[in-house]
């Protein structure tokens, strides 16, 4: 008799293997889009909230003047006098941070939903001061890989 092929006990151990090495294949890729999933939208808010946290301060730093608040006061927006006699106005709305320079501009991203931007005048009679802070959190949270918030808090100077 010729055994050339594979006993039935062969053949399901051999199943049994591949099925193994495949699911530990599929699990680690799994776990690694996950990953870069995570990292992906930590990117986004970090960059966003970055971005706005220099676009205000820069703001801030090129006026004249500060209009709103006043000095001691808080407001959850801020408007400014540039050195033309203009205002700006930095303000939240639908979760995005807006500039309003005579053509309004979005300051953060889409994907990024802002929250409690608030903005406090430190200024005295020398100086203007903000103060400023505000929450960021991914907009799309369908599952837990795009679950991050940051909150941040920063201070500019008029110049």
């Amino acid at each position: 008799m010729n055994n050339n092929g594979f006993t039935l006990l062969e053949t399901l151990i051999y199943s049994v293997l591949l099925g193994l090495i495949l699911f530990a294949v599929s699990s680690f890729g799994l776990l690694i889009s996950g990953i870069n999933q995570r990292n992906f939208v930590m990117s986004e808010v970090n960059n966003s909230a970055r971005l706005a946290q220099e676009i205000i301060s820069k703001e801030i730093k090129e006026a004249k003047s500060i209009i709103s608040p006043a000095q001691g006061n808080n407001s959850n927006q801020l408007v400014l006098e540039n050195f033309s006699g203009d205002s700006e106005t930095i303000s939240l709305a639908g979760g995005i941070i807006k500039i309003n320079n005579g053509q309004i501009s979005d300051i953060t991203s889409e994907n990024v939903l802002i929250s409690n931007l608030s903005f406090v005048n430190l200024g005295n009679s020398e100086v203007d001061s903000i103060k400023f802070s505000y929450s960021a959190v991914y907009k799309n949270s369908s599952s837990v890989e795009f679950d991050y918030s940051l909150d941040l808090e920063s201070a500019a100077t008029v110049r």
